[in-house]
């Protein structure tokens, strides 16, 4: 069974490892560039509240759909939608379909960013603290029957995010 990464957005406590960490990774040149993290934590001060944000990885991409340049494929050892940024026009059709606000923009590249996964060992993941009262931290990599055990404030593939109240 594939693998997915989960968000269990109830317990993120917006410390931004994951967006370090995964800016350091895709980084030409070893810069931390949170701009160019494929996942960003929102802060919802109204309801004092940090939701980290990732590409869902939906199993009919509305990304996928609307990128006219073809620019957006299924990599099948992952299963998973990804940019292929050398056909990437940077005309940001994909980043405003999504209907998760989970796709971000390269300023400087001029290209569109959706999480890669990190070729299959997100890094996101393995950087996520693991919290004493819950006993797992808030991202996950794993099938999905393994979540299903987890409490609610999850955010499934495919799902759009909600809250736990």
């Amino acid at each position: 069974m594939v693998r997915k990464l989960m968000v269990d957005s109830s317990i993120c406590t917006g410390c931004q490892y994951c967006e370090i960490i995964c800016s350091l990774h895709h980084s030409k040149a070893g810069e931390v560039n949170p701009k160019k993290a494929r996942i960003k934590i929102v802060s919802d001060i109204l309801h004092g509240k940090d939701k980290p944000v990732v590409c869902r990885q939906c199993q009919q991409p509305v990304c996928l759909a609307a990128c006219k340049f073809k620019a957006i494929y299924i990599d099948t050892k992952l299963g998973i939608a990804l940019v292929d940024t050398a056909r990437c026009t940077g005309c940001g059709t994909c980043v405003e379909s999504c209907p998760f606000g989970a796709m971000f923009f390269d300023p400087v590249e001029n290209v569109a960013l959706k999480c890669d996964l990190c070729g299959g060992e997100p890094q996101c993941v393995r950087f996520c603290r693991t919290f004493p009262h819950t006993g797992y931290p808030a991202l996950a990599y794993v099938e999905p029957r393994q979540w299903a055990t987890r409490k609610q404030g999850t955010v499934r593939p495919g799902e759009p995010y909600h809250d736990t109240d």
